[in-house]
C-alpha cells in the first residue's frame, strides 16, 4: 500500500470493474432465503363427514389413499362418497375434490366368496 502526500491517507490499488455498493434494495430477497422452507397451503379449511364424524381439512384435491390416512379411515377399507343420495365407489388411486360438506362413508371391501 502506498502513502498518498496529498491528502495524508493511504493509497489503494483500484481493480477494474464497479465497486459494490449496498444499497437499500440489496437486502436479502425473502423468496431466495434457504434457511426456510416455503410451505404451500391448498386452501381454506372446510368440514367433511366421514363415517358420520366430522372432520376439518383443508379444501382441495386428493388422491384418495392420502385422504384416507388424513381421515382417519382404514387403509384396507373401501372409501365411497355420498354424491346425491347415492354411494359412488372410490378407487385409492383416484383423486377427490375437497369443497366441503361431502359426506364419505368407509367399509370392508366387497370381494368374491371363496
Amino acid at each position: 500500500m502506498e502513502h498518498d502526500a496529498s491528502t495524508n491517507h493511504p493509497r489503494t490499488t483500484r481493480l477494474s470493474g464497479p465497486i459494490p455498493t449496498k444499497s437499500p434494495t440489496s437486502a436479502p430477497n425473502r423468496s431466495t432465503r434457504t434457511s426456510r422452507t416455503p410451505t404451500k397451503k391448498k386452501g381454506k379449511l372446510v368440514t367433511i363427514t366421514v363415517d358420520t364424524n366430522p372432520h376439518t381439512i383443508r379444501k382441495g384435491r386428493y388422491v384418495v389413499a392420502d385422504f384416507k390416512r388424513l381421515a382417519g379411515v382404514d387403509p384396507s377399507y373401501q372409501l365411497d362418497e355420498v354424491v346425491n343420495g347415492q354411494f359412488v365407489e372410490l378407487k385409492d388411486t383416484e383423486k377427490v375434490s375437497i369443497k366441503g360438506k361431502e359426506i364419505f362413508v368407509s367399509h370392508v371391501r366387497g370381494g368374491a366368496a371363496s
